[in-house]
C-alpha cells in the first residue's frame, strides 16, 4: 500500500444531488476514502472510510 497523507484530502459538496435532496460529497482520484451519509438523513454529517488496499477511486456520490 502507497503512503498517502490524509491532510491533502479535500471533502466538499458536489454538484450533483441525491434523489433525497441531499448534497453528494466529492472524494479527490486516488485516495481510497468512502464517504457513508445516513439514508434516513441524507442531509447530515458525512462519515469517511478510509479502505486499506483499495483500488483507486473518485468520485463518488453517497
Amino acid at each position: 500500500m502507497t503512503n498517502t497523507d490524509a491532510s491533502s484530502v479535500r471533502l466538499h459538496n458536489s454538484s450533483h444531488r441525491s434523489t433525497y435532496g441531499g448534497e453528494g460529497v466529492e472524494v479527490g482520484g486516488g485516495f481510497p476514502v468512502v464517504p457513508v451519509r445516513d439514508g434516513r438523513h441524507p442531509c447530515g454529517p458525512v462519515l469517511v472510510f478510509f479502505v486499506a488496499g483499495a483500488l483507486n477511486r473518485g468520485g463518488l456520490d453517497a
